[in-house]
């Protein structure tokens, strides 16, 4: 890879799984419960951070969840955007300046600034509940390991 290169990666969402830990019966209103919790739980955000220097977007990719913010810190001496090649937003980066947007909807987004048409990056961004779905995983398989 040539010096300065910026590396890109593809991030693969898990696909949700049963975890079944031993004597629990699987239970399709937790799923509901989870389901309706992860839409009303706005703490469960986070924010994710890309920083802009150089002329460009030090991540060039971004995996998230829908409900996150991703924020851009421009660190350049000049103005930059961070606009959707699908529409859905354009945040404006002024010099030295932030910007941030939410994600409301799955899928990968790619954006690229308005100014400087080389700098380009992506968002995938998948459905709150999996995020939930991982941490539920998670802990019924450490509670399956302690038995």
């Amino acid at each position: 890879m040539a010096t300065g290169a910026l590396h890109t990666s593809i991030t693969r969402y898990p696909r949700p799984t049963k975890a079944r830990a031993i004597g629990v019966q699987p239970d399709r209103s937790d799923l509901l419960d989870g389901l309706i919790d992860a839409a009303a739980d706005g703490a469960s955000a986070e924010a994710i951070g890309v920083q802009v220097k150089g002329l460009a977007f030090a991540l060039a990719h971004v995996s998230a969840y829908v409900g996150d913010t991703v924020e851009w810190a421009n660190d350049d001496f000049v103005a930059h955007t961070a606009t959707a090649r699908n529409g859905a937003w354009d945040v404006k980066l002024a010099a030295r300046g932030n910007g941030h947007t939410e994600l409301n909807t799955s899928g990968e987004v790619e954006y690229y600034c308005r100014f400087h048409p080389n700098m380009k990056g992506t968002i995938a961004s998948a459905l709150n509940w999996l995020r939930r779905s991982t941490h539920e995983r998670d802990r019924l398989s450490d509670q399956s390991q302690n038995l």
